[in-house]
């Protein structure tokens, strides 16, 4: 059904033919994605329809929801011919103020720490786009406002209800994990099926993320709130670590709302503002932020531009890929020098040219590694405006 309805979306032109392609290809394996469709998977597919033993079936079916670690290389990068000819082409420049780019969905793998140009350490969150798509368009003659609906990850299409496997229908898209909305201006809108990758951001520049914080249970004044407690001994007893009076006796008589008191801590949604990209990593879709985000490792999370930096969240001396990045020549070369293995770290690069084991038609690739631009001083040097350390 699902290759059937590929072939008719792209007779109709609703769809470009690479993606019914993947779709039909998809349906014939009765897998989720043939790009995530990879040989662990069809093992354990076999497995669980020959094994009767619940604690393997509840492994196998753990294993096919959404990939919360970091996946092979090969897995990250779609097709790159399909990547470049589903993207637009930008009709207008961004304008910082007005023009609202979409944000996307991400995965937070965990955090690690870096040292920049000067030996300074920075402590980085690590978020990773998924197969990050355009699934439906809002505009205000229908809707009422502008938006894209965003998805993320690949979900098994025989795990997906009725209503919403005829709205991944509709938008001619295989079922995603996750959806998310994010209002745009109109200069911003990407047709459906158009891809989000890392490139969607520029290091340097400041984004929001917003998540679900991590539960902690029920917790006490001090831990919830930071309330300093009671004195230790001078007659107190049993309450060292109360909250004490919670108001007035008399006037006004009651307990204001919005009292802090004790209660369950964490499981709310909060947004971290003004989180800048040190790095992007394009080969494995990762983005590295400075500082730290809502959620547990494996949360899923939303991204986008910041919007209190200046009114432009951008560094001025770059160019802002609007409304998202569109691959050149040289960067399809590399996606396909990445697919086939055949660029080497540039660590073992740097190694075998010293030991002059390199071979002489060896053609270098571009980083796939983009760092924030270092700052000009050294922060460590006094007498350039640095702090001293002593």
């Amino acid at each position: 059904m699902l290759a059937r309805l590929g072939r008719a979306l792209a007779s109709a032109g609703a769809v470009p033919p690479v993606l019914a392609a993947r779709a039909s290809r998809a349906a014939a394996a009765e897998l989720p994605c043939a790009a995530a469709a990879a040989a662990p998977r069809r093992c354990l597919a076999a497995q669980a329809e020959g094994s009767k033993d619940r604690v393997v079936k509840k492994k196998i079916r753990k294993a096919r929801q959404f990939r919360r670690v970091l996946t092979p290389t090969e897995e990250v990068l779609p097709p790159h011919q399909a990547f470049a000819e589903s993207l637009p082409e930008s009709e207008a420049p961004y304008v910082a103020g007005s023009s609202r780019r979409v944000g996307v969905l991400a995965l937070k793998c965990g955090m690690v720490p870096e040292w920049d140009v000067w030996g300074v350490r920075h402590a980085l969150t690590v978020l990773k786009l998924e197969d990050v798509r355009v699934i439906q368009v809002k505009r205000d003659e229908t809707e009422g406002y502008t938006a894209l609906q965003v998805g993320a990850g690949l979900r098994n299409p025989k795990r997906v209800n009725q209503p919403m496997a005829g709205h991944f229908a509709r938008a001619g898209q295989l079922p995603t994990e996750r959806l998310a909305e994010f209002r745009v201006s109109e200069d911003a809108i990407l047709p459906v099926g158009t891809p989000i990758t890392a490139r969607h951001f520029i290091p340097g520049q400041y984004v929001d993320v917003t998540g679900i914080t991590a539960g902690k249970g029920f917790a006490g004044v001090m831990k919830r709130w930071g309330f300093g407690g009671q004195r230790a001994t001078h007659g107190v007893s049993k309450t060292h670590r109360q909250m004490g009076s919670t108001g007035n006796s008399t006037s006004p008589g009651k307990v204001w709302k919005g009292k802090k008191m004790p209660g369950q801590m964490g499981g709310e949604q909060r947004t971290a503002e003004a989180l800048q990209v040190f790095k992007i990593d394009v080969k494995r879709n990762l983005v590295y932020l400075r500082g730290s985000v809502p959620g547990k490792t494996g949360t899923v999370l939303k991204m986008r531009d910041c919007f209190r930096v200046k009114s432009n969240p951008f560094p001025e001396d770059m160019t802002v890929p609007f409304p998202t990045w569109k691959p050149t020549e040289e960067d399809l070369k590399a996606m396909k020098a990445w697919e086939s293995g055949a660029a080497l770290p540039a660590m073992e690069v740097e190694r075998m040219r010293e030991a002059g084991t390199l071979p002489a038609d060896y053609e270098e690739q571009p980083p796939y590694e983009i760092v924030m631009r270092p700052a000009g001083t050294d922060p460590m040097a006094p007498e350039e405006g640095g702090i001293a350390v002593v």
